[in-house]
């Protein structure tokens, strides 16, 4: 097929007009996409992984069970997930000596861990916004009532098991 010269002077067909136009078109939708493209890895944060530096690996699952629960829960900032993973290692080590002291009796040993726990709350409510502390509380509320729940029926068999020995 040879083709032909066009004159300059030459006014373009309809159809030379709309193919030029979605040629244009493409260029422009390929180019956003590739601008778009760049400015979504340049915005995104690096995936945060929790610190592992918790030895206890039992210990460490349980940070890294509720680090994804709350990140997931009230929906997390960046900074914010890297302070509450902060908050939530110091925590652990924490809970680990808590873990390891012996105490004169159970109740003392549930008051120490409960302490402790209000305190890591406090550092927690600090790091949210208003709207994510309403949640968090309810999330801490709903775990409170299970643990009292657990330590009621665990005494209760207790007390049940002691009164049934001879």
């Amino acid at each position: 097929m040879i083709r032909q010269q066009q004159n300059p002077n030459t006014p373009l067909t309809a159809l030379q007009k709309v193919l030029a136009g979605v040629g244009v078109l493409t260029l422009l939708v390929a180019a956003g996409l590739v601008i778009g493209a760049i400015l979504e890895a340049w915005n995104k944060p690096q995936r945060l992984e929790l610190p592992q530096k918790v030895s206890d690996k039992r210990v460490g699952r349980v940070v890294q069970r509720d680090f994804l629960r709350l990140q997931q829960a009230l929906n997390l900032s960046y900074d914010q997930k890297k302070k509450l993973a902060d908050i939530l290692e110091k925590a652990a080590l924490e809970n680990a000596a808590i873990e390891n002291k012996e105490y004169a009796n159970v109740v003392e040993k549930i008051m120490t861990i409960r302490r402790a726990r209000w305190a890591v709350d406090k550092e927690i409510e600090a790091i949210l916004t208003p709207e994510q502390v309403e949640t968090f509380r309810a999330i801490r509320l709903a775990q409170q009532q299970a643990v009292d729940n657990l330590i009621r029926l665990t005494f209760t068999r207790a007390q049940e098991s002691a009164s049934e020995a001879p």
